[in-house]
Parts: C-alpha cells; sequence; structure tokens
C-alpha cells in the first residue's frame, strides 16, 4: 500500500515497524503486575487475562522483526557501501528492538494468561468441591444439665433421670441407681453458684476398659469431628488400660477446644478403680 505514495524497500518497513514499536500487544492490553485486578475476578466472572490473542500477535510481530534483521543483514552485503546501506544498518536496529520488545511482551503475555487460567481452574475447583460440613458449637448442655442452669433446676433434672443428688463441697453429683454407659454419673463443679464445669463419669469394668474407652473417642469424634489434640496410650496402657491406671499411668485423651470451651475424654484413677470422664469446661469458666 505505501508503494503507491513512492515509499518503497526498507523506508516502508521502517513507516511500518517503527509505529509498532510503541505497542507491545500484551503490554498494552494485560494487566500490569501489582495491580488491582491482575489476577483476581471482575464483574463479569473470573476472567482476568485479556485475551491469548495478544501474546500471539506479539509471538508473530517478533518473528517479524527477526526476519526483518535477516533482510537487512542480507541487504547490507549489497549496499555496504551506498546511500541505502545507513538506511539498512537503522533498520537493522529497529529489528532488534522489535525483537526484544515484542519478545518480552509476548512472554509477559503467556505468563499472565497462564495464571489467570489456573486462577479460574482453582475457582471451578472450589466451587465444586463439596463443601465440609459444619462442625457444631460446644455443648450448652450436658444430659440436660446446662451451664447456665441453677443449683434448684439441675437437682430436678438429676431426680427427672431417677438419679441421687448430693453435694460433695462446690461438687454436686447426680449419680444413678443403676450404672450404665447410657445413664454415667454426672458432676458439676460450681463457681459463684453457677456451673463451670460438667463432668461425666462412666465406670465399667476393668476387662472392658479399653473397648470403653474406644467407643467413648469415636462417639465423640462422631460428634464433634476430629480433635484439636489427639489422645497418646502408651503400649501397656493399650494393652490394658484398667492395669496401666492402676500402676500409676496417667495416659491423654482426645480434646476439643471451641473458642466457648473445651470437652477432654480422659482415662483416670479414682476411687481405687479405672474410670473414665468426659470433661465439659465453658471457656468463661476456664478463664477465672
Amino acid at each position: 500500500m505505501l508503494r503507491a505514495f513512492g515509499v518503497s524497500g526498507p523506508m516502508s518497513l521502517g513507516l511500518l515497524v517503527c509505529p509498532s514499536l510503541l505497542l507491545g500487544c500484551s503490554f498494552a492490553g494485560e494487566p500490569p503486575p501489582g495491580s488491582a485486578n491482575e489476577l483476581r475476578p471482575n464483574e463479569e466472572g473470573y476472567r482476568c487475562g485479556k485475551s491469548l490473542w495478544y501474546p500471539a500477535a506479539d509471538t508473530v510481530s517478533t518473528i517479524a522483526s527477526a526476519t526483518w534483521v535477516i533482510r537487512a543483514n542480507d541487504e547490507l552485503e549489497t549496499h555496504s557501501q551506498d546511500s541505502e546501506g545507513d538506511i539498512w544498518r537503522a533498520s537493522r536496529i529497529a529489528g532488534w528492538v522489535g525483537i526484544g520488545l515484542f519478545g518480552a511482551s509476548a512472554i509477559y503475555g503467556y505468563v499472565v494468561e497462564a495464571r489467570c487460567a489456573q486462577l479460574r481452574r482453582n475457582r471451578e475447583l472450589a466451587v465444586s468441591a463439596p463443601s465440609a460440613p459444619s462442625r457444631p458449637d460446644f455443648p450448652g448442655s450436658v444430659f440436660g444439665f446446662g451451664f447456665r442452669m441453677q443449683r434448684a433446676d439441675l437437682v430436678r433434672q438429676c431426680l427427672s433421670k431417677d438419679g441421687q443428688w448430693s453435694m460433695d463441697g462446690a461438687v454436686g453429683r447426680c449419680r444413678p441407681r443403676t450404672e450404665s454407659s447410657a445413664n454415667p454419673e454426672v458432676r458439676i463443679a460450681f463457681q459463684l453458684g453457677v456451673p463451670s464445669e460438667v463432668r461425666t463419669i462412666f465406670t465399667g469394668s476393668a476387662q472392658t476398659k479399653n473397648r470403653d474407652y474406644q467407643s467413648l473417642a469415636s462417639s465423640l469424634r462422631q460428634s464433634y469431628g476430629p480433635p484439636q489434640v489427639e489422645g497418646a496410650l502408651s503400649p501397656s496402657c493399650q494393652a490394658s488400660l484398667a492395669q496401666c491406671l492402676q500402676s500409676g499411668e496417667r495416659p491423654k485423651g482426645p480434646v476439643w477446644h471451641w473458642a466457648a470451651g473445651t470437652v477432654e475424654l480422659a482415662p483416670i484413677w479414682a476411687d481405687e478403680r479405672a474410670v473414665l470422664e468426659i470433661r465439659y469446661t465453658p471457656e468463661d469458666a476456664a478463664a477465672q
């Protein structure tokens, strides 16, 4: 087209390419590094890159610039001593500039598009992945014994379960008339007249202590999910929990933490026998 205006040869190449050096397609079209929207979704979805056409156009321009350098080298062999030689030398310089500019712009465009594509894949996986079940809150009551209940209400709750209520200092005890895993003894510690901790006491036989411990741990896991602190039984306690407790070992059971409180399963030796305790301690009481 430029030949129609009397422009030909290296001059036509220069008029076509020199303005294009001001435009690296990816540099001009893709978001700059560190910008607020570089890798973030926009209101139309989560498309953060612009288009692969930008780095593709830069690639074509890089190849064209390399071809221009090769053409200039060939022309300089013929016109190295005449007036066109200076024009071709300038054209070769412009070609190298084009290779550097468009090559860098192409690399930048491909990097941005690749990162944006990965962002889109991650977002799609996050949307399609099943959401994890919500974790239950710290319980407000244990076997109907609430942390906000007054002592008289706690006594009535014990009697409604056919239990026997007694006070041992600042600890209230609700003993079942018949011991069972479904109806354990409940001990309630009081501070300033309100419950500060509730413990459920499971006795059972020494022969089934390990099985009972695993059953309680499994039940708590089903209720509250994985514990924040795993229990640790020594080999001797794994062999016989009752015997290791009698010999003086104090194994640690699993612990569940919330901002509102803590639940802990604790095997202990008390009243000359091995028992299993589940301790429910609200955070405000623990802080006291």
